[in-house]
């Protein structure tokens, strides 16, 4: 009996779907890309991303470009981009690269500085095979999209940002980070430490990464407080981890963190 191949989305990436129950071969395409973040600016223009092909098979790429704005409570907010952008140019759109080689996607800003950064995600979508050859086991390829941030900055940088009402209730904390400068602000995570009234610290929490662009305040709520020795918090400093700007507050807790 033969067995047909489908192809469709699954978690952001595209499988391979079977019909039938049949022995499986997983397999993918080996590739490297040599950034994750573009940056222009008025003294640079234009950038390159560069894709290698590291596997022994063919491997396509889709390459689109999407407007990349937040909601004021940080939701992020995309728009495809017509591919003659007004403020940015992509080419190519489709990349053939064989085995062993490499292809560049070039990135070119069309306009003059603006007062705020501008956004943008950059999409790169591997394609599946064109022709997948049928045999009496399933073949399996998975392929991946990977969505860069493009930022183009504006001719004067300005990196500002606060914490906002920071609180705790019953064991959980609150707050708000809020960018007033006119460029995102990037985290490699947010701190926070419990210290009790001898200024020691009794436990340490590490919040993820977040962008946060120009004009947003992103929302951090129900941030669950670790319960050990909770009752001797009597502060809790929050401060961003390896970021451009230095950034902290603290919170008075006399009454501790228990929930």
């Amino acid at each position: 009996m033969k067995q047909g191949l489908a192809w469709g989305f699954v978690s952001g990436a595209l499988l391979a779907i079977g019909i039938g129950v049949l022995p499986i071969l997983a397999q993918s395409a080996r590739y490297q890309l040599s950034g994750t973040r573009v940056f222009l600016s008025p003294r640079q223009q234009s950038a390159t991303i560069t894709i290698t092909n590291t596997g022994d098979v063919p491997v396509d790429f889709e390459v689109s470009l999407q407007q990349w704005r937040q909601m004021a409570d940080g939701r992020d907010e995309l728009t495809p981009a017509p591919p003659n952008s007004p403020e940015l140019v992509v080419f190519p759109l489709i990349l053939k690269i064989p085995p062993r080689e490499a292809r560049n996607i070039r990135l070119s800003r069309r306009v003059p500085p603006t007062a705020t950064e501008v956004s943008y995600r950059l999409f790169i979508a591997e394609l599946p095979p064109p022709n997948v050859q049928q045999t009496e086991q399933l073949q399996i390829r998975f392929v991946t999209q990977h969505s860069l941030p493009v930022f183009i900055e504006p001719a004067t940088v300005q990196r500002r940002g606060e914490f906002v009402e920071p609180r705790v209730q019953q064991g959980q904390l609150a707050f708000g980070l809020r960018n007033t400068g006119n460029v995102h602000l990037q985290t490699l995570g947010i701190r926070v430490v419990g210290v009790n009234s001898e200024g020691r610290s009794i436990f340490e929490k590490k919040l993820d990464s977040v962008y946060i662009l120009p004009g947003v305040t992103r929302s951090f709520t129900a941030v669950a407080l670790p319960q050990d020795n909770c009752g001797a918090v009597q502060r809790l400093d929050i401060r961003l981890e390896n970021s451009a700007i230095p950034l902290s507050t603290s919170v008075p807790t006399p009454g501790g963190v228990c929930r």
